[in-house]
């Protein structure tokens, strides 16, 4: 399923190189719909560090309202603290 996610996200757009942000945010709501026992593990903690800021609050507050532990540093930590994300 997820394999169709990523095909049909790179297929509609024309950033192929830059479209990362939107294909992971897709991903994670849809294993964030799963029930936890479908999952191998829960995730307990992500590393986020980017250049590219596009969809960056978006993927944290799924993350953030799941209870994840978002680790990040320079910039990117900056930007998400200025939009009130614990890091």
């Amino acid at each position: 399923m997820m394999d169709s996610v990523f095909r049909g996200t790179l297929d509609n757009t024309s950033c192929r190189s830059r479209c990362a942000g939107p294909i992971i945010l897709e991903i994670l709501k849809i294993l964030f719909q799963r029930k936890e026992t479908e999952i191998m593990t829960k995730i307990q903690r992500a590393l986020i560090s980017v250049y590219d800021k596009t969809n960056l609050l978006e993927i944290a507050n799924v993350l953030a309202e799941r209870g994840v532990e978002i680790l990040s540093t320079g910039g990117t930590a900056r930007h998400l603290r200025e939009a009130g994300i614990d890091i």
